[in-house]
């Protein structure tokens, strides 16, 4: 049987009752908005809907719409308890405080439905129904559940939502996710399921800060380059990183991505000098106790060093001064070479 409490309730389906009184869907959406039926079509909606006057919801439709009271949570129960004999309707009202016809009103309109209207709400207040399940059971749609919940106050309580971050924070967040994406620390996919940031924004961010080689471009970098390559865009210095792949890519040399570091030697003088600048750039050794412990001058092995870089275009106090992760990058470079690199020749 149609619920005939609210405009709503009572219309299941607009676009039907539309075409049955040859009206527009918006003059019905009028009315449950005002939640009122004009009275010279209240009497072919209730044949519509086989159903009794429903005389109060026959006034004008040209009024402000109107609140739905919520009602107390044990109105359904005390209800029960009035057609049960247990109390009478002047009881219920004075213990509910709400005016004697909402008891009269509540107890005609749903009748022996009631218990199942009680049942099911609170099934699904300890979520032991689905929504679907109950649409079912009472036999109306599940927007008219939502208001039967919201009314007599069966409505599930919203979690807060958290206050948005201001706009300089969350570009922040996003500039230094954008970093760690380039490094290669995460990928947009955790990104967006653990950081609770779109990838677009991130995706955006690392357009931003490395226009020149995308996401894409740069998974065929090694790890330990991308990694120096986000240190030189976070410090905003030189991008030696780029110029080391550019010239990986010419020259063919080999870059792993996962490399071998050389262990330190036993006896200094033994080592190539390139050797020895590797080892100085991993950390392993300084310039000065490596001097001291070959026997040699700081600044012959300085000269020294930057013949070697000369390929890179590169002298040794440019690279001493690079930062650390870049330093690394250098001595990868220079780690899987076992003959002088030659420049490719002009064509």
């Amino acid at each position: 049987m149609p619920d005939t409490t609210t405009v709503r309730s009572l219309i299941t389906s607009v676009t039907k009752l539309s075409r049955h009184l040859d009206l527009t869907p918006n003059a019905i959406y009028r009315w449950i908005a005002v939640d009122r039926i004009p009275g010279k079509y209240l009497i072919k909606v209730a044949n519509f809907y086989d159903v009794e006057l429903p005389l109060h919801l026959a006034q004008s439709d040209k009024k402000n719409p109107a609140k739905i009271n919520i009602k107390p949570k044990n109105t359904i129960e005390v209800c029960l308890k009035v057609q049960q004999g247990e109390l009478t309707i002047e009881d219920a009202a004075k213990n509910l405080g709400v005016h004697v016809k909402v008891v009269q009103l509540i107890i005609a309109n749903w009748g022996e439905g009631l218990q199942t209207l009680y049942t099911t709400l609170k099934a699904l207040e300890s979520k032991t129904m689905s929504l679907d399940e109950a649409a079912k059971t009472l036999n109306v749609s599940k927007f008219n559940i939502h208001a039967l919940r919201r009314k007599y106050g069966f409505q599930p309580k919203r979690k807060p939502k958290a206050p948005p971050k201001p706009i300089v924070e969350r570009r922040k967040t996003a500039k230094a996710l954008a970093l760690d994406a380039i490094a290669g620390r995460v990928t947009l996919a955790d990104v967006e399921s653990k950081c609770n940031l779109s990838w677009r924004t991130i995706h955006r961010a690392i357009c931003k800060l490395s226009p020149d080689y995308s996401l894409i471009e740069l998974t065929h970098w090694p790890k330990s380059l991308r990694e120096a390559y986000s240190s030189e865009i976070a410090h905003n210095v030189q991008k030696i990183s780029v110029n080391l792949w550019k010239y990986v890519q010419l020259t063919g040399i080999p870059f792993k991505k996962w490399p071998k570091y050389p262990e330190s030697p036993k006896n200094w003088r033994a080592i190539t000098t390139k050797k020895m600048m590797i080892h100085i750039l991993l950390g392993a050794e300084t310039l000065e106790s490596a001097a001291e412990r070959r026997g040699a001058d700081p600044k012959i092995l300085e000269a020294l060093f930057t013949s070697d870089l000369r390929p890179l275009n590169l002298t040794w106090p440019q690279v001493a001064g690079m930062l650390v992760l870049t330093q690394i990058e250098v001595a990868e470079l220079y780690g899987p070479w076992k003959t002088p690199a030659k420049h490719p020749e002009p064509r």
